[in-house]
Formats: C-alpha cells, sequence, structure tokens
C-alpha cells in the first residue's frame, strides 16, 4: 500500500488558491478533523473497558496513559514515511540545522493526552472532552496579540454563544459526589496543556509543513506518554484483538486523520477561529458517547450544542475582519 504524499495536506498548489478558498478548504478540513478526534474519548474507553473484560480474569487493567502511547506510537510512523515521501518528491534540500522548537508540540500534547485519558476514569465522555476546550479562552487572547489575528464583532459574539453553550452542556453532570470532581479537575487542567498544544503548533505551521509539524508532535508526545505509561499502575500493552483494534482505530482516525486535518486546517485559518471550532468536540463526543456507550443525554444537552453551533457559525462569519 503506498503513503500518500501529504496525508493532512491534500492541497499542494497552496500558492493556487485564492485566500477565501484556502479558508473554505481549512474550514472543512477543521470540521471532519473535529468529529474525528471526537471518537478519540470513545475509542480510548472501549480500549480499557473491552481488553479487560476479555482477558484472564484478576488481570490489571491496561493503562489509559498506554492507550494514549499506542495512539501516538501508532500514528508516527504514517506521518514520517508520508513526510519522507514528500521530501523526496520535491527534491527539497536538506536543512543543516534541526529546529529544536518542533519538540514543543509534543511535549504538550503528550501532557493533555496523559491527563485527559485518566479523567475517562474518573468522569463521563462528555465531561472531559468538554473541559479541555476551555483552552478556547486562552488560545483567542494569545491568538490576537502573538499571531495578530483580528476578528468584526460577530467573532467574541459567536465565542460567547459557543462557550455559553459549552458552561451549560457540561453543568448539568457537574459532580461534587464520589471521585468525578477528580476526573473534571483533571479535564480542566488539560485545557492549559491543549492551548499550548495548539498555539505551538500554529507556530511551527508557519514554518514547516503539516506532516513535519505532526511527525515530530506525534513522536515526541509518544517518548513522553511511553515514560508515563511506564510508571502507571496497569498494563502497557493491550492482551486482546479488542483492545488493539480499539487502539489502531484511535491512531488511524483520531491521531491521523482527526489531527491531521485539524493541523492542515489550523494552517489556514486564525487559531482563534480553529479553537472556537473545536467546542464543537465535546458536541460530537456527546452524541458519540449516547449512541455508543450508552450514555445519558438530556433535552437541554441538546440545547446546548445548538448554541454551540449557532455559536461557531457566527465566529466563523467574523473571522474575516471587516473592510
Amino acid at each position: 500500500m503506498s503513503v500518500p504524499t501529504q496525508i493532512a495536506d491534500p492541497v499542494m498548489a497552496r500558492t493556487a488558491e485564492t485566500p477565501d478558498k484556502g479558508q473554505q478548504v481549512g474550514f472543512i478540513a477543521l470540521l471532519i478533523g473535529t468529529l474525528g478526534i471526537a471518537f478519540a474519548p470513545i475509542f480510548a474507553k472501549l480500549a480499557v473497558n473491552l481488553d479487560h473484560q476479555a482477558g484472564a480474569s484478576g488481570d490489571l487493567i491496561l493503562a489509559p496513559v498506554a492507550v494514549a502511547f499506542w495512539r501516538m506510537a501508532i500514528a508516527t510512523p504514517i506521518f514520517v514515511l508520508a513526510m519522507g515521501r514528500e521530501h523526496r518528491l520535491q527534491a527539497a534540500p536538506r536543512s543543516s540545522s534541526f529546529d529544536w522548537r518542533l519538540l514543543f508540540p509534543g511535549l504538550f500534547f503528550a501532557l493533555d493526552l496523559g491527563f485527559w485519558h485518566w479523567s475517562f476514569e474518573f468522569t463521563s465522555v462528555a465531561n472531559s472532552t468538554l473541559e479541555v476546550n476551555f483552552a478556547v479562552i486562552l488560545v483567542a487572547l494569545v491568538g490576537w496579540l502573538w499571531f495578530k489575528d483580528r476578528f468584526n464583532w460577530r467573532f467574541p459574539v459567536g465565542a460567547g454563544l459557543a462557550l455559553s453553550g459549552m458552561i451549560l452542556l457540561v453543568g448539568f453532570s457537574f459532580s461534587g459526589t464520589s471521585q468525578t470532581w477528580i476526573g473534571d479537575l483533571m479535564g480542566l487542567g488539560c485545557a492549559f496543556a491543549y492551548s499550548g498544544y495548539q498555539l505551538t503548533s500554529k507556530a511551527m505551521l508557519q514554518h514547516h509543513r503539516v506532516n513535519v509539524v505532526m511527525a515530530f508532535g506525534t513522536g515526541v508526545a509518544a517518548v513522553f506518554l511511553l515514560l508515563g505509561a511506564m510508571v502507571s499502575p496497569g498494563r502497557l500493552i493491550p492482551v486482546t484483538a479488542y483492545g488493539w483494534l480499539c487502539v489502531i482505530a484511535l491512531a488511524l482516525i483520531s491521531q491521523v486523520l482527526g489531527q491531521g486535518l485539524i493541523a492542515f486546517g489550523m494552517r489556514r485559518l486564525p487559531v482563534g477561529l480553529v479553537s472556537v471550532v473545536l467546542v464543537l468536540q465535546p458536541v460530537f463526543a456527546a452524541l458519540l458517547g449516547w449512541m455508543i456507550l450508552g450514555q445519558s443525554l438530556s433535552v437541554t444537552q441538546v440545547c446546548a450544542g445548538v448554541l454551540v453551533v449557532a455559536g461557531i457559525y457566527l465566529a466563523r462569519r467574523g473571522s474575516i475582519p471587516a473592510t
């Protein structure tokens, strides 16, 4: 099977794109990528549960951090092969120096995923996915200050609506009982790491191609997650076919397709808009959790999801400065 030249960057002739065309393609890719990463908590939870249920009685569970490691480890060679083939086809000259800044996205992503996967053991899929997306506040602010992103009045209004829908969605599932608060705290802490991942990725995408940023980011994250998995309670390696199928699906759908397309969209869109659109992830995750895991989904949560979509629409309309 041949490796595609550009897994996350199918539009090679960027110079032939008009700004509007590039943003439209990037926005569509971002939506598809967001759906792809919405499967991440589903596959992660299934990997732990199915591997444990089908394994030998009394076995330790598959460590959630180990699931995150396999996601990165399986995806890394795909990005590396695509990066290498693209390099050969373009006959690009080898750089004499390594850009050490490429290490930062992977470091932040490892911190994000490590805590995020553990949060699934204490709180719901919708909660853990949702809380990470509080990163939108920090990312939009830093994008305005650092990347000089400029928007018209629709963007803050849309971002506010999306955040309101997000708060409404999670507000009815917060709980101070049992150990739920531990998972919720982990999810909120992940927002800071996820902000760092988005911002450093955007910075690197201004200097490197998508496959380069994804190959280094995914590989670095795999190294740190392996270290975390080795010191975490639970097994490092799945012992059943069910476990392996889940981590492979997680790598291909959520990392290669999902994060790859998000990086493709991020290269063409303001990072603040990207962060707002990613608020759709908990909406998708709540729907998938309801359909696949049987988790409850109330009328209020559905209305909150509609509010998020409306907010993203306004933010998208406001992402191009008024002339």
